[in-house]
C-alpha cells in the first residue's frame, strides 16, 4: 500500500501543478485548486511537460483531475493509517485507565473506552489492500434502492392481504381446518421469500452496475480496505460483508413488511393501511433525526425501524449505546429490537 500511496500522492501533486499552470497561462484562477507559492519552481519543474502534454489524465480534464485524485489520496491515506487507528484506541484505553477521574470502574466513559478497545483488539493484524471505494460505496449506499424496497413492501402487503380482506374471504379462513395460523404462516412465508428475491435483485443490480461503471475491486480483500468500512470489527472479506449486508437488509425489510401487513389487516381501506404504515415509519425516521448519537437516549434513536434499514451503520462500524449507565454494543441493541418488532408485529 505504501507504493500505491506514494504514486497517488505524486499524481495528485502533478494534477495540481498542471491546473495551476493552465491558470497562469490563461490568467484565470482555477476554482478550488490549491495555490503553489513558488511559481518559478512550478514552471521550471512542470512547464515543459505541460507544454508537451507529457501527462496522462484519468478523467480527461484538468479541472476534474485534481478533485478526483484528492479524493483518492484521502481514501488511501485513511486506510494506510489503519494500524495507527487501532493502536490509538488501545493507547487511549491504557492512558485514561490511569487517570484518577476515570478510575471508577462503574463509570460509563471508562467502561465505553474499555469495551471499544476490547472490540478492536482482535483485528490489529488485518491486511489492507487499497482499491478505490466508489463502486462498493455506491452499491450499498444508494438511497433510492431503499425507497424502491419500501414501495415493494407496500405492494406485497396489498397482494397478500388486501384483496382477500376487501372481498370478505379473509373471515372465512376461521372456519377452515387450519384456521388462521396456517394462513398467517403461509403469508409470512410468502412475504419472506418475495422480499429476499427483491433484495437480491435490487442490490444485485446495484453491484452489477457499479462493477461496470466504477469497478468493485477484489472481493477477497479485507473489508477494512474500504475507507467507509474501516471501523468494522468483523474479520471478513468485502465479498463476505456484501453477503451479510444483503441478509441484514432482508431481515430489516421483513420486519417492516410485518408492520405493513399488520397495518393492512387492522384498517378497513387499503389506502388507510398504507397511510398508517408509512406514518409509523415516518415517525421512526423523525425520532432518529431528533435524538443525537451521543444522547443518553440514543438507544431509542437506534432501536427503531428506520435505523434497522441503515445496514452499514449496524455492520460497518462499532458503537456503544447508553443503557442506564452502562455501554451496550449497537449490534446487540438492534438485534434485540429486531426480535421485539418481529414478535409484536
Amino acid at each position: 500500500i505504501g507504493e500505491r500511496q506514494e504514486y497517488i500522492s505524486t499524481k495528485n501533486q502533478e494534477s495540481i501543478a498542471f491546473a495551476q499552470l493552465r491558470s497562469l497561462l490563461s490568467q484565470r484562477p482555477e476554482a478550488g485548486v490549491p495555490n503553489i507559492a513558488d511559481r518559478g519552481a512550478l514552471v521550471e519543474e512542470y512547464g515543459k511537460r505541460y507544454t508537451d502534454r507529457d501527462f496522462v489524465l484519468y478523467t480527461g480534464d484538468l479541472s476534474l483531475e485534481f478533485k478526483f485524485l484528492s479524493v483518492i489520496q484521502a481514501e488511501i491515506d485513511a486506510v494506510a493509517a489503519y494500524d495507527n487507528f487501532i493502536q490509538e484506541i488501545q493507547y487511549r484505553a491504557q492512558q485514561l485507565g490511569g487517570i484518577s477521574i476515570f478510575n471508577d470502574t462503574n463509570g460509563y466513559d471508562m467502561a465505553n473506552i474499555r469495551l471499544t478497545a476490547q472490540a478492536y483488539s482482535g483485528i490489529s493484524g488485518v491486511v489492507i489492500e487499497y482499491i478505490p471505494q466508489q463502486g462498493a460505496f455506491t452499491a450499498v449506499n444508494y438511497a433510492y434502492t431503499d425507497l424502491i424496497l419500501l414501495f415493494s413492501v407496500l405492494v406485497l402487503a396489498g397482494l397478500l392481504v388486501r384483496e382477500e380482506r376487501d372481498n370478505g374471504l379473509l373471515i372465512l379462513i376461521r372456519s377452515t381446518a387450519g384456521g388462521r395460523a396456517k394462513s398467517a404462516g403461509a403469508k409470512l412465508g410468502a412475504l419472506a421469500v418475495s422480499l429476499l428475491a427483491i433484495v437480491i435483485v435490487l442490490y444485485g443490480a446495484n453491484l452489477l452496475y457499479c462493477q461496470g461503471t466504477y469497478g468493485l475491486g477484489a472481493l477477497s480483500r479485507s473489508v477494512q480496505s474500504l475507507p467507509f468500512l474501516m471501523r468494522c470489527t468483523m474479520q471478513v472479506s468485502v465479498g463476505q460483508y456484501l453477503t451479510l449486508f444483503v441478509v441484514a437488509k432482508w431481515a430489516a425489510a421483513l420486519i417492516v413488511g410485518n408492520w405493513v401487513l399488520f397495518a393492512a389487516l387492522i384498517t378497513k381501506k387499503a389506502t388507510t393501511g398504507w397511510i398508517l404504515g408509512l406514518l409509523f415509519i415516518g415517525l421512526q425516521w423523525g425520532v432518529r433525526a431528533v435524538i443525537p448519537a451521543t444522547s443518553y437516549w440514543n438507544i431509542i434513536k437506534y432501536a427503531n425501524l428506520a435505523s434497522l434499514l441503515h445496514t452499514n451503520e449496524l455492520l460497518g462500524e462499532y458503537r456503544n449505546l447508553y443503557w442506564f449507565g452502562h455501554p451496550v454494543p449497537l449490534l446487540w441493541v438492534e438485534s434485540l429490537a429486531c426480535c421485539l418488532f418481529a414478535t409484536v408485529f
